[in-house]
């Protein structure tokens, strides 16, 4: 996947092709956060995750089933 230098577009070589057979699912996860974090080049999820704690105002998730 190939990113615009501002980021706020992606565009797909051919597409995104989901894995053969059974349908696949993509989960997607918004948090709402009551202030900025000051995240590092390389962070994890773990630290993500460590350093949302206690700012965490509201959540979402869907989920987008496909297959093929």
């Amino acid at each position: 996947m190939a990113h615009d230098s501002d980021q706020r577009s992606c565009h797909w070589p051919s597409g995104p092709v989901p894995p053969p057979g059974q349908k696949h699912g993509d989960r997607f996860r918004l948090d709402a956060l009551d202030a900025e974090l000051a995240l590092g080049p390389g962070m994890d999820r773990d630290a993500l995750l460590g350093a949302m704690e206690g700012h965490v105002l509201d959540q979402g998730e869907r989920i987008g089933l496909d297959g093929r």
